[in-house]
């Protein structure tokens, strides 16, 4: 929506690479982001004061009473919950000097818990990571998954996985087929980039 239509009352300001202006709406208990070129969106907070969604999209969390702002150079943006007496990070969400992986960013794609499963979904959190959102379209590659996405591929442990959807912050792929254990998870983006970080082992798999 356009600034001058949202009637918003801002307690902190901070600005990323890119020029996007991230503002703590505490009476709405929202994290908002301007664009350069004046459109206002919700980065977190669904309206509501509360606390839930550590884990999960952040648009579907709640905060109660938002108030400062950091970002750090991965594009990270860290909230000062008031009411919750905590502070809450928002992975990859602004602009940063280049794409990057999140720590603990190789999680699990139903629970978002770091770590991932041979032949399962996973999500790698990050930041430009691509310069689009784009989910795969069947039609184009006879109904099979890619192992590219709008340039961007991923491996683990050497072995191409399949990409569902990309976006600057969040691919979602199918991981391949192996052992357990900690994989080395490469992303090569668009511009050539590659990025390499190791996954973790999630709790709740079990070695055969």
């Amino acid at each position: 929506m356009p600034l001058p239509a949202t009637g918003m009352t801002p307690a902190n300001v901070v600005v990323d690479g890119a020029g996007n202006l991230f503002y703590a709406d505490t009476d709405t208990n929202r994290v908002r982001r301007i664009s350069p070129a004046g459109l206002v969106s919700t980065v977190a907070g669904t309206g509501l004061p509360g606390y839930t969604g550590d884990g999960g999209p952040a648009t579907s969390a709640t905060l109660f009473s938002p108030r400062s702002l950091a970002l750090d150079e991965e594009g990270n943006l860290y909230v000062a919950d008031t009411f919750n007496y905590r502070i809450r990070k928002i992975w990859g969400v602004a602009a940063s000097a280049g794409p990057a992986i999140a720590p603990n960013g190789i999680v699990s794609g139903a629970s978002f818990e770091p770590g991932i499963v041979p032949n399962g979904w996973a999500t790698i959190l990050g930041s430009g990571l691509a310069g689009t959102a784009a989910t795969w379209d069947r039609s184009i590659v006879n109904g099979r998954l890619p192992t590219s996405l709008e340039g961007l591929s991923v491996t683990i442990d050497g072995v191409s996985a399949y990409i569902a959807f990309v976006s600057p912050t969040q691919p979602n792929i199918l991981v391949p087929g192996g052992g357990v254990g900690p994989k080395e998870v490469v992303v090569t983006t668009a511009s050539g980039a590659r990025l390499s970080r190791a996954s973790t082992v999630p709790p709740f798999h079990l070695a055969q």
